[in-house]
């Protein structure tokens, strides 16, 4: 990690010193996608991103407090308690937290009956819940229940709840072991619950008697229900960082750019949210995320403008070279780009071909042959009712249309074409 290690080390410190954290937490895991060649590059064929990287995350309300790469050698002291590589790198994170008795959510990769106790015997006495896996994890044996196939075992199996209350030697440390049979039997630790019971939810599903939305009411286990609303923090935190990407069209293929990417997008969701929070306190509503990204890319250029909507019809002078380079400002969608359509309004002065008639602009003198297949006529032709010229045409790429010979010097000088 030498060559991104300054910038996770900044990131690392700027992330937990402007933050503060709730009572809640979640840790999981976050994938960087990376396409190269590299020893620690792992195989990942469960998530979206790909093959590629991993770090272990805590995250709160899709803020990422804590990360600690896998590809990193674990911290050795936490061996003695006889902890696995992965749960070392956990209480390294764990011992990063600024206060104590926080609740947080891990799902069947990291919950165990060891882990839990060693995360509540350090300072911050941190208590964890979340599914666990049967075998291996300290899970007692009173609490299993087999699996059945048959139906009727099936229907008479469900619902079938056991618990288990492993004690500790010190205060704090009791564990309660939970096990429901769902379609299968479902395992829940957690040592941060006062209670086992059965709590009574509504949802919405539809009903073909009434030929509309009802609601109804069913129940579900109170640590299932604390679970799932607690859980979902680093997905959040994956969920807004991969919404306006900036390496999407990047192939990633050296390691250090996958991390540094990683890096970047991850601060710049962090600042989003520490944004919200403030103006959430100020009773004020935020900007999109989007238009925060925006903002934020236009004053790292120098300019004044603010709103992508201003920039689109008064380009800052810090752009107005490159636009006029390139022509007017389209959102790219991934397809090719449509040609314009020539209609009385978009051909006047203040149209949205006013482009056209702009003296700085470099339109071709030698017009590219890249006409649109589908229309390889001439449309200033056919906007003036014409027949279909079909010779030699051409096409304007700064704006996006097709013309031939004739037409291709007017339409880029008169300033009233309906005339003609």
């Amino acid at each position: 990690m030498f060559k991104v290690e300054p910038l996770l080390k900044h990131a690392l410190k700027v992330s937990q010193e402007a933050f503060i954290l709730g009572r809640d937490l979640s840790l999981d895991e976050q994938t960087i996608a990376f396409q190269g060649r590299h020893k620690d590059k792992q195989r990942i064929n469960y998530k979206k991103e790909g093959d590629g990287f991993q770090a272990d995350t805590i995250c709160s309300d899709g803020y990422t407090f804590s990360f600690y790469f896998r590809n990193q050698p674990h911290p050795k002291k936490y061996e003695k308690d006889g902890l696995s590589p992965l749960h070392c790198r956990c209480m390294a994170m764990i011992e990063q937290l600024p206060a104590q008795y926080y609740s947080m959510g891990m799902d069947n990769l990291f919950s165990s009956v060891k882990f839990t106790r060693s995360a509540f015997q350090v300072k911050q006495h941190v208590m964890t819940h979340g599914v666990v896996r049967p075998k291996n994890r300290g899970v007692p044996e009173i609490v299993m229940q087999n699996e059945v196939t048959r139906k009727a075992e099936l229907q008479e199996a469900r619902n079938t709840l056991k618990v288990a209350r492993l004690v500790g030697a010190e205060e704090g440390l009791d564990i309660v072991i939970a096990s429901v049979y769902d379609s299968k039997p479902v395992y829940i630790l957690s040592n941060c619950c006062e209670e086992v019971k059965w709590i009574v939810k509504e949802k919405e599903v539809y009903s073909q008697q009434l030929d509309r939305k009802v609601q109804i009411k069913f129940y579900r286990l109170n640590l299932i229900d604390f679970y799932n609303n607690n859980m979902g923090s680093v997905d959040v935190a994956d969920q807004l960082r991969t919404n306006y990407r900036i390496d999407h069209w990047l192939r990633n293929r050296k390691w250090w750019w996958s991390i540094f990417w990683w890096a970047f997008q991850m601060l710049m969701t962090n600042s989003y949210l520490c944004y919200c929070s403030f103006m959430k306190m100020h009773r004020k509503k935020p900007v999109s995320h989007r238009d925060f990204i925006v903002d934020i890319a236009l004053n790292w250029l120098g300019c004044k403008t603010k709103t992508p909507a201003a920039l689109a019809s008064s380009p800052p002078s810090c752009l107005q070279d490159a636009i006029e380079a390139e022509g007017p400002i389209v959102e790219s969608t991934g397809r090719k780009r449509k040609r314009a359509t020539l209609s009385p309004s978009a051909l006047k002065v203040d149209g949205a071909l006013s482009h056209r008639l702009r003296i700085s602009a470099k339109h071709p003198h030698l017009p590219a042959v890249d006409y649109d297949i589908t229309k390889p006529y001439c449309q200033l032709c056919m906007h003036r009712q014409k027949a279909k010229n079909f010779k030699q045409p051409l096409f304007c790429p700064d704006c996006n249309v097709n013309l031939c010979i004739i037409c291709y010097k007017e339409f880029h000088q008169s300033t009233d074409l309906d005339k003609f």
